[in-house]
């Protein structure tokens, strides 16, 4: 199910820092001149801490998601994290579409670049690790996105292997 974007903010910081201690720069976010998608990720996500992170997916989930897509290695190590607090908050209750799009994001960063996944593995893990035991508060309907738990137990196994 969708979720209307601007329905609140988080309150704590993310608890899952990444092993990035440092807010990435402009370069870490849009390595690639030129590249739409990165310099979009570089608007939404430059200077902003992982608590501010934090933030714009408890405002729009799936739409600052995308970001984490295209963003360079270091900056996705760096705020991949930051999508825990809404995940595990009742904010994401029935939020299917970030289930199956953190799954998208995943599996092409595991094509892609795996090395921006090695980069924040625990809370990698911590995160789908939550999302396999609770895929019911998601309310993820096989109709629609296939089988979202074997897609997910596919990149657990993929990330293992890194």
């Amino acid at each position: 199910m969708r979720k209307t974007c601007g329905k609140g903010r988080m309150q704590q910081p993310p608890t899952t820092p990444s092993n990035m201690t440092t807010i990435p720069t402009k370069k870490d976010i849009n390595p690639t001149p030129g590249n739409l998608d990165e310099l979009t990720a570089l608007k939404h996500f430059h200077g902003k801490s992982q608590s501010e992170a934090a933030n714009l997916f408890f405002e729009c989930p799936t739409y600052y998601e995308e970001d984490l897509k295209w963003m360079g290695s270091k900056a996705f190590a760096f705020y991949f994290p930051s999508m825990e607090p809404y995940l595990l908050s009742e904010a994401s209750e029935d939020d299917s579409d970030i289930i199956n799009a953190l799954a998208n994001t995943l599996q092409i960063r595991l094509k892609q670049d795996p090395q921006s996944i090695k980069g924040c593995l625990v809370p990698a893990f911590r995160i789908l690790d939550y999302i396999s035991e609770n895929m019911q508060k998601f309310n993820v309907d096989p109709t629609i996105y296939g089988n979202i738990t074997v897609k997910l137990s596919n990149i657990i196994n993929q990330i293992r292997l890194l």
